[in-house]
């Protein structure tokens, strides 16, 4: 009886630590899709800048040659 309940106790220890890994190995590829998701968010982010900044510079490049 006391070996049953020490089979029984180290298959639930099993069966918990199994869960952990795999909750462990999803947290760790949700966390890698968000890695990638987040550069290529900065990427985009970057591209939008730099599309602002040659507008900026052609609307004050206008409005020099407006006045002038």
């Amino acid at each position: 009886m006391l070996m049953d309940q020490f089979n029984l106790q180290s298959t639930q220890k099993s069966l918990d630590l199994e869960q952990k890994n795999q909750a462990l190995a999803l947290s760790q590829t949700e966390t890698s899709r968000l890695t990638s998701e987040v550069a290529e968010l900065t990427t985009q982010i970057k591209e939008k800048d730099e599309l602002l900044a040659d507008l900026h510079n052609q609307l004050k490049t206008l409005e020099a040659e407006k006045k002038s």
